[in-house]
C-alpha cells in the first residue's frame, strides 16, 4: 500500500499539466511545490476539517459537486487513483461494447434484447453499502479508506445522497459497488451478452424466460437501494431463428433499438446472400441526429443576427468534419467530430443521411422564415462553398479541420442557450 500514500511522492503522481494552467512558466516551480504542500495538509486535516470542502452547481436539472479548492482536487484524484489500481477498476469502452454488441445480435439463434436503466444511480447508493465495501477491501489504505468516508459525510451533510455527483471518486465508487452485479450476469446461463456504461444496461437473453419473472430476478440483483427506471424500460419480441429472405428494397427490418448514441437495425439476410447471420445495421441515434439539426439550426439563425460569415462557415464545417481537441487533464489530444464521435456507424444508413438532407434544405430552400432571412444574406457562391461540406463525407473521409481552443469556444457559443 506504499503507492496509496499522501505525502508528496505519492501526491505528485495525479499532477497533471492542466494544474499549471494561466501560471507563467517561471512560476511554475515554485506553484507545484506549494500545491504539493498544500494538498499533503488536505489529507493531513480531512480536506480542512470542520470546514465542508464541496460546492454545488445545477448541470440539466442535476445538482453536480465539486471541490472548491485546488489542494483537495489533488487529494480526491489521488483517492480516485487508489480506488481504481486497488480494487481493479476497468474504465469501461464504448466502441469495444457496441463492436461486441453487434458480433452478438449477428447470431442466428433466437433471442431477446432488454436496454434498461437505473434510477438515480449516483444519488441512490447507500452509504452503509459503500461503508461496508470499503472497509472490507484490504487492498485499500486506512487513509484512503478514511478519507472516502469523510467525503461521503460533507456530502451527506450538504444535503445529498449516495455518492456526489461529478467528482470522479464517484464513478469509481459506483463501479466498486456494481462489481458483484456485473458479474453475476456476466454469469447467468440465460443471458448471452451483458454490458453495462454507468448506469445504461443492455443485456440479450435466450429468449425463454417470462419477462416479468427476469426482470424481477435482475432488479433484485442490483445492489440495496438501486432500483430499474420503469419508464426507460424497452424490451424486444422474442427475435425466432434466422430465416432467409426474398430480396426487397430497403431490407425489412425485425428490431430496431437505440444504445449509446447508436441505432440498430437488425435484419435477415437476402435468400441469395447465402449467410448464417443476421444483418445489422448500426445508424446514429435518432435522438443524437436531431441534435445535430439543432445546431445547424442555430448556427444559421445566429448568422442572421451576427452576419459573420466565417463564424457559419466553421460552425458547419466543426459540425460534418473532424478535429483534435487537446484535453489538459490528461495531457492529451483528443480525436473528436462526426467520425471519431461515432466510429461504428457504417455508411449509407439513414440517420446520416438525413443529415445531409437536413443541412441542404437549409441553404437552398425559398420557403419558410429562416429561408426568408438567409435568402437575402447568402449569396450563391457562398451557398456553393457551404455546400461542399457532407456529414457522409466527413464520417467517410474522415476529413479534418483545425481548430484553436479559443475557436472552439466561438463556435460553441450559439448552442449553449
Amino acid at each position: 500500500m506504499e503507492n496509496q500514500t499522501f505525502c508528496k511522492k505519492g501526491l505528485i503522481k495525479v499532477i497533471r499539466k492542466s494544474d499549471f494552467l494561466g501560471i507563467p512558466s517561471i512560476n511554475q516551480a515554485p506553484y507545484g511545490e506549494t500545491l504539493l504542500e498544500e494538498s499533503v495538509i488536505s489529507a493531513q486535516t480531512k480536506f480542512g476539517f470542520p470546514m465542508n470542502p464541496l460546492v454545488t452547481f445545477q448541470i440539466k436539472n442535476n445538482l453536480v459537486y465539486k471541490l472548491y479548492k485546488h489542494s483537495d482536487r489533488i487529494v480526491e484524484r489521488k483517492l480516485a487513483l487508489n480506488l481504481r489500481k486497488g480494487c481493479s477498476i476497468q474504465t469501461t469502452n464504448r466502441s469495444n461494447i457496441i463492436q461486441n454488441l453487434k458480433l452478438l445480435l449477428r447470431e442466428g439463434t433466437p433471442y431477446r434484447i432488454y436496454r434498461l436503466d437505473i434510477s438515480k444511480f449516483y444519488e441512490s447508493i447507500p452509504h452503509n453499502i459503500i461503508f461496508d465495501k470499503i472497509h472490507t477491501n484490504h487492498a485499500l489504505s486506512p487513509k484512503t479508506k478514511s478519507l472516502i468516508k469523510h467525503l461521503l459525510v460533507m456530502h451527506q451533510n450538504n444535503g445529498g445522497s449516495g455518492v456526489p455527483r461529478g467528482l470522479p471518486i464517484s464513478s469509481c465508487i459506483s463501479e466498486l459497488i456494481m462489481q458483484d452485479f456485473d458479474l453475476r450476469m456476466n454469469n447467468d446461463k440465460n443471458i448471452f451478452f451483458y454490458s453495462r456504461y454507468v448506469d445504461d444496461i443492455i443485456l440479450i437473453s435466450t429468449g425463454d424466460e417470462d419477462q416479468k419473472i427476469f426482470l424481477k430476478y435482475i432488479g433484485n440483483s442490483l445492489p440495496n437501494g438501486l432500483i430499474l427506471n420503469s419508464l426507460k424500460k424497452e424490451i424486444s419480441h422474442k427475435i425466432l431463428p434466422l430465416v432467409t429472405v426474398k430480396d426487397t428494397n430497403p431490407q425489412k427490418i425485425i428490431y430496431s433499438f437505440e444504445y449509446l448514441g447508436y441505432k440498430f437495425n437488425v435484419s435477415d439476410p437476402y435468400k441469395k446472400i447465402k449467410s448464417d447471420f443476421r444483418v445489422i445495421d448500426i445508424d446514429i441515434a435518432t435522438k443524437k441526429a436531431n441534435k445535430y439539426k439543432q445546431r445547424i439550426s442555430r448556427a444559421f439563425y445566429d448568422f442572421t443576427k451576427t452576419k459573420d460569415w466565417n463564424l457559419l462557415k466553421d460552425r458547419i464545417k466543426f459540425l460534418t468534419g473532424n478535429f483534435r481537441v487537446f484535453n489538459p487533464h490528461i495531457n492529451k489530444t483528443k480525436l473528436a467530430g462526426i467520425f471519431y464521435n461515432y466510429p461504428e456507424i457504417q455508411n449509407n444508413v439513414k440517420n446520416l443521411k438525413d443529415l445531409d438532407h437536413y443541412f441542404r434544405r437549409i441553404v437552398l430552400s425559398k420557403h419558410g422564415r429562416l429561408a426568408i432571412l438567409l435568402n437575402s444574406l447568402l449569396t450563391s457562391k457562398m451557398k456553393r462553398e457551404l455546400l461542399l461540406n457532407s456529414f457522409i463525407k466527413g464520417h467517410t473521409d474522415k476529413k479534418f479541420i483545425h481548430f484553436s481552443q479559443s475557436r472552439i469556444g466561438e463556435i460553441k457559443k450559439c448552442w449553449k442557450y
